[in-house]
């Protein structure tokens, strides 16, 4: 990094090279006026793909203060990268079929896990036999002849295996 803020200073700034070290104050050492600190900032900016604000401008007052302000921002920016990619990451996931994932890389590790949610297709669903009732036979008190109908040609009052109810109609029994 320090070979990077040399090029900079160098080319942008006419900074003689040897006298580009950490200690080295800007103003003092370098000659740099606050027209110069501004050029040099749009440069590092530039150059490092950042963004310092005109506040932090105020607080760099040496080449080590300009390198400890790339790295932190560099930083901050891995950090919101992280962000973005635990992001994607996890809609990924959710949009997928797979039910645990890890992920590791570098010091970096995160676990998913769905709850399980089985589904079942092209089911087949079979009907719960009925119990079949006990069939009772009633025998008639009386001798005579059997009609399941009140008239010939209608419906039985009851047929084979019908369920039958108190004081119900089951024949006509003739003589």
């Amino acid at each position: 990094m320090l070979e990077k803020i040399k090029d900079v200073l160098v080319d942008a700034i006419n900074v003689d090279r040897e006298l580009v070290k950490p200690e080295a104050n800007l103003s003092e050492d370098l000659d740099i006026d606050s027209l110069a600190a501004v050029e040099l900032v749009l440069e590092l900016e530039t150059e490092f793909d950042i963004r310092i604000e005109d506040e932090e401008l105020a607080n760099l007052k040496t080449v080590q203060d300009i390198m400890d302000s790339i790295a932190s921002k560099q930083k901050e920016e891995e950090n919101q990268m992280d962000t973005k990619k635990i992001r994607e990451i996890v809609e990924i996931f959710e949009n997928s079929q797979i039910s645990r994932m890890d992920v590791e890389q570098d010091s970096f590790k995160i676990r998913l896990e769905k709850k399980e949610v089985i589904t079942v297709s092209n089911a087949v669903v079979t009907e719960k036999k009925k119990e079949e009732p006990e069939k009772k036979t009633l025998n008639s008190p009386l001798v005579g002849t059997f009609y399941a109908a009140i008239k010939p040609g209608e419906d039985p009052l009851v047929k084979d295996g019908q369920m039958v109810e108190y004081d119900q109609p089951l024949f006509v029994l003739g003589d």
